[in-house]
């Protein structure tokens, strides 16, 4: 995600999300799950993902009223192994 020197993205920016292993590990890696908030975590929109060379992208569409973005991301391997991680105001809207 592209952001300005105070941590601020366009609203209509694209946001890529790409996984990768620890040393060690080979099993190949499925399609993420993505979850957006605009609202802290309070809801969750779950906007589709498309392959884009090593990653995923999608497109953000934030309402108006919103300061800031919250991320959730899944992702999970062939082996059975899977991460995931919330990041609370990721980063701020312009």
């Amino acid at each position: 995600m592209d952001t300005d020197k105070a941590g601020r993205a366009n609203r209509h920016a694209e946001l890529t999300v790409a996984a990768s292993h620890l040393p060690g590990t080979t099993a190949a890696i499925g399609k993420p799950s993505l979850a957006v908030s605009y609202d802290d975590g309070a809801t969750w929109q779950r906007p589709e993902l498309d392959r884009d060379g090593s990653g995923w992208r999608t497109a953000l569409h934030t309402p108006k009223s919103a300061g800031f973005v919250t991320l959730r991301v899944t992702a999970r391997d062939a082996a059975g192994n899977s991460v995931s991680q919330t990041l609370t105001r990721a980063f701020g809207l312009r």
